[in-house]
């Protein structure tokens, strides 16, 4: 799992919206089970560690994060289309590169001149001379979204979508007239992977199409009879007409940084079939899926339930037994 302080901050703050301005708040915020009566040494309920919502994300802020420190995703919960933006921690812009300024002490001594004489806002134009070269750093990139599309049916009810910040589990829960969908995602740390479990309790329900995609140029094509791979890699940056934050971004001229994602769909009953750039999964009582990315120098998995090691996809047991447990020991 991520480390738990990150993942308290990032949930507390996606959670704001719901929370802001109500002193102290209702009981409904936090769901139907919460109780604010606590003995001295009592534990406080188990549904007050969780953040949990009515309806899908519709923003990326919206959406809810897990993450085991390296991997990332955000998981926005859609019914007919679920989202997980997908992030890897050593993907950047740019690539290996020297920020010496030889010219740099040379104007030391000016700069504190100026300081001495009270003359800041000179000293701070001088100091800018000292910066590296080119003054603004590269930026972390993302590296892409991978999406679950579900035929349209009936109206769905019940829905629900949460984050367990005691276990780091993000879960959605809907159902479709009678048949009951689940869908949970979390993050091992010991597995570096990111797991996706589908389950409904009407067996031969589960039908969906996996596709991913890229902001950067990317192509998706068949690497196997269950598995989909995404090749790409990151472009040059001019810096020209950015404007707020993103004129803090370095320029750069040469090729980016080159990765890929694959991903490899199992499924209990059913049919999987790679068709182009897309995995196409057709009444399945239970799925689980394996996402590797790796970059140019360094392969590392994002897994779905199973991971990489090189370019071999094996299977990892003990990810099934913690994720449908919502456990993560670290001996495991």
């Amino acid at each position: 799992m991520m480390s738990l302080l990150p993942l308290i901050l990032a949930a507390g703050l996606l959670g704001a919206t719901n929370l802001q301005a109500r002193t102290p708040p209702p009981q409904e915020d936090y769901g139907p089970s919460a109780n604010f009566t606590y003995a001295q040494d009592a534990s406080p309920p188990s549904e007050l560690l969780k953040l949990w919502y009515a309806q899908p994300a519709t923003d990326w802020t919206e959406a809810l994060p897990i993450g085991n420190g390296r991997l990332g995703a955000m998981v926005y919960g859609g019914i007919e289309r679920e989202h997980l933006q997908l992030n890897e921690d050593t993907l950047w812009s740019g690539g290996p590169h020297c920020y010496d300024n030889p010219e740099a002490y040379g104007h030391l001594a000016t700069v504190r001149e100026l300081l001495e004489r009270g003359e800041y806002a000179k000293a701070e134009a001088t100091a800018e001379k000292m910066l590296g070269i080119p003054k603004y750093q590269q930026a972390y990139m993302p590296l892409g979204d991978l999406f679950l599309d579900f035929p349209k049916g009936k109206e769905p009810s019940d829905y629900r979508r949460e984050l367990d910040l005691e276990n780091a589990v993000s879960t959605v829960i809907y159902r479709i007239g009678e048949t009951r969908f689940t869908r949970q995602v979390f993050a091992s740390h010991p597995d570096q992977a990111i797991v996706i479990r589908i389950e409904c309790d009407t067996p031969g329900r589960i039908t969906f199409e996996l596709s991913m995609t890229s902001p950067h140029d990317f192509q998706s094509r068949r690497a196997a009879d269950d598995m989909l791979r995404m090749t790409g890699r990151v472009g040059p940056r001019t810096g020209e007409g950015a404007s707020g934050a993103r004129r803090l971004i370095g320029p750069w001229e040469g090729e980016g940084m080159e990765f890929a994602a694959q991903v490899k769909v199992e499924a209990d009953g059913g049919t999987v079939a790679v068709q182009a750039d897309k995995i196409s999964v057709r009444d399945a009582d239970a799925v689980t899926g394996d996402n590797s990315t790796f970059n140019n120098e360094t392969e590392y998995p994002i897994i779905l339930e199973s991971t990489a090691s090189g370019n071999t996809v094996v299977s990892l047991g003990p990810v099934t037994n913690r994720g449908m447990n919502n456990k993560v020991t670290a001996d495991e």
